[in-house]
């Protein structure tokens, strides 16, 4: 049936074009639906039905949407529906400077199914619309000059096909509506393929939905799948978990925190426990920073337990991930310095040097010092706490302890 001539207005329930005999004839089974301007809204759309498995005869449907003619698929249209045999159907679509609105699914029957977009639009509405699936894509999705207007989820890819031929000098995608998006940056799947018969670098990004701040992004081939990557954006939920939370005692009763911003956070949350893993209560609200410090952490607890998690007006994030932190101030005394005092690695604390008099000395190398060399511990063998007698020293005390003291 050729409409190109006229202006199409029509709203059809269930369309056949090609349904094979209802027995095993031998004739072939061909229809063709052309148009070339208006609208064609179908709610159901069978392109090249077989209906009989014992048919012997090819069925052959072609739907060719051409100038300014559109397309729409309200629930469902089907490529070539396969019964069983050994005579594969088939169904095409063919997209010529037309448009084709698919608000539900365009779905590949099993036989040799096509869909061809020649310098016209290909459209999908909401996320829920797919064309293809992954455990039946389209067989060949062909493009030259075309548009895909496309609205992706975080989930599945918006199309599926086998093979994909992309041709002429470009072939624009246009994102048309984006989902909640809570981070940057994130991938979405827009076209999964097996084989290339043509060249994706021709498959560019055209427009994004206008958002403050903007989308900024572009299209990405990452080897069997053509992906949008979004680096920046409005942020449509809570922000995304804080990472690199550590710190370290840096007094007595105190514990500095610190951790990376999440991007969209206005504030930050931080729990305590004394058990990994469990056990978490609130110890702060409304940090804006990037950095806390504990200041009741008990002498007599040896490990504290944090998380951090982000928020925004949309939310809040998960808890970052644990960070276990010593209530005692840590000290690595390496003595790789000189002089009457001694500095560790982690806090800069400073450790003096005295003989037996009580006067400062530099006992740097000195034999029976404790220490006797550099890169060696001090040596309290005769002392009840005994540390190692190589080196270097990290001892974990309360800063109160930190005084004088005679080696």
């Amino acid at each position: 049936m050729d409409l190109s001539a006229g202006n199409v207005d029509a709203q059809v329930g269930t369309l056949y074009v090609a349904r094979g005999q209802n027995g095993a004839g031998s004739g072939a089974s061909t229809g063709t639906l052309t148009l070339g301007a208006g609208t064609f809204d179908a709610d159901v759309s069978e392109v090249g039905y077989q209906q009989n498995t014992a048919n012997a005869s090819v069925t052959t449907g072609t739907v060719n949407v051409n100038g300014t003619a559109l397309y729409i698929v309200n629930t469902s249209l089907r490529l070539a529906k396969f019964t069983s045999g050994t005579v594969l159907p088939v169904g095409t679509l063919n997209v010529n400077n037309g448009s084709v609105l698919v608000k539900g699914a365009i779905t590949a029957g099993g036989g040799t199914s096509t869909i061809s977009v020649t310098g016209g639009t290909l459209i999908v509405t909401n996320s829920s619309a797919t064309i293809g699936s992954s455990a039946a894509p389209i067989g060949t999705l062909n493009l030259s000059q075309a548009a895909l207007n496309l609205t992706p989820s975080t989930g599945s890819p918006t199309i599926n096909v086998a093979a994909l031929n992309s041709a002429g000098s470009t072939n624009n995608v246009n994102i048309f509506s984006l989902p909640n998006i809570s981070s940057y940056p994130v991938t979405l799947h827009l076209v999964a393929y097996t084989s290339v018969t043509g060249n994706n670098a021709l498959i560019g990004l055209g427009s994004l939905p206008a958002a403050s701040p903007a989308f900024q992004g572009s299209i990405v081939d990452n080897g069997g799948v053509i992906d949008l990557v979004l680096t920046a954006g409005p942020q449509n939920g809570p922000p995304s978990p804080p990472t690199g939370l550590g710190g370290a005692a840096v007094a007595d009763g105190q514990i500095a925190l610190s951790w990376n911003a999440s991007l969209g956070a206005t504030s930050y949350n931080v729990l305590r426990s004394t058990t990994s893993g469990s056990g978490y209560s609130t110890l702060a609200t409304g940090v804006t920073g990037t950095s806390y410090t504990d200041n009741t952490a008990a002498d007599g607890v040896k490990r504290y337990y944090y998380e951090v998690s982000a928020v925004n007006s949309n939310g809040t994030s998960s808890a970052s991930t644990e960070a276990g932190i010593l209530a005692a101030l840590q000290l690595r005394f390496s003595f790789e310095d000189t002089g009457t005092s001694t500095t560790d690695s982690i806090s800069s604390a400073s450790l003096a040097l005295v003989n037996g008099a009580n006067t400062p000395a530099d006992l740097h190398g000195a034999v029976g010092s404790g220490v006797d060399g550099i890169g060696k511990a001090l040596d309290f063998s005769s002392n009840p706490y005994n540390s190692p007698t190589t080196g270097p020293l990290l001892s974990a005390f309360p800063s109160r302890s930190v005084r004088g003291g005679h080696c």
